[in-house]
């Protein structure tokens, strides 16, 4: 099969994904920031903390490795299509960010980014204490999803982070991400607040605290 076919078959299978999981609405806003404007409405998200059962593969004949990617795991990639590219992970992995993955043989099935410094949000700078960790960058490659690997990396990821003496765990959902939402719903993730942001080619933002979330 030649690389073009390979990848208009690639395109089509992403698009029916995107149809498939919800992701129209979010697939929408992401070409609309390549224009320059950023319309952005997420949760702040604290992960961890409450019980929850513990998610379990849908496949059961594959054995997944957890493992955890250097630079040159995440520079040799290549079906990689995530709106952080493959520049922007190197860095964040060199900076001090921790890549965790799900490995079959040699593939790598779904990868998160665990982030122990400052975090910068749409220009706003969030400062991480020493008990605390940033979740970020989780992707399950096209040929694995459905598998339920998402909530189970995201859970390995939680029981490392407690090894290391991490406390708090948070994260951003952004709103129409209904995959993001629906794989942290079954980790009982809790949404803390709804922010709006709004960006201009990358240079001015504007973000707005919407609502806060109490539980009784």
């Amino acid at each position: 099969m030649s690389l073009e076919k390979q990848n208009r078959n690639y395109t089509l299978s992403l698009i029916r994904n995107r149809f498939k999981n919800g992701l129209v609405l979010y697939s929408l806003r992401n070409l609309l920031t390549r224009t320059g404007i950023d319309i952005d409405l997420y949760y702040w998200v604290k992960e961890g903390h409450a019980e929850y059962v513990i998610p379990e593969s849908r496949d059961k004949e594959t054995q997944y490795n957890f493992e955890i990617l250097g630079v040159k795991d995440i520079e040799a990639m290549r079906s990689l299509r995530m709106r952080s590219n493959k520049f922007e992970m190197v860095k964040g992995i060199k900076r001090g960010q921790k890549c965790v993955a799900f490995k079959d043989g040699d593939k790598v099935a779904a990868l998160m980014f665990i982030e122990y410094n400052d975090i910068i949000i749409n220009n706003k700078k969030i400062q991480l204490d020493e008990d605390e960790a940033y979740l970020l960058n989780m992707y399950t490659m096209n040929d694995y999803r459905g598998r339920n690997l998402a909530p189970l990396l995201r859970h390995r990821s939680y029981e490392l982070l407690k090894a290391e003496g991490i406390t708090k765990i948070f994260s951003v959902t952004e709103y129409f991400n209904n995959s993001s939402r629906k794989f942290k719903e079954k980790l009982n993730a809790e949404n803390v607040s709804l922010y709006f942001c709004l960006g201009l080619f990358r240079k001015k933002y504007w973000t707005f605290k919407l609502r806060d979330f109490q539980k009784n």
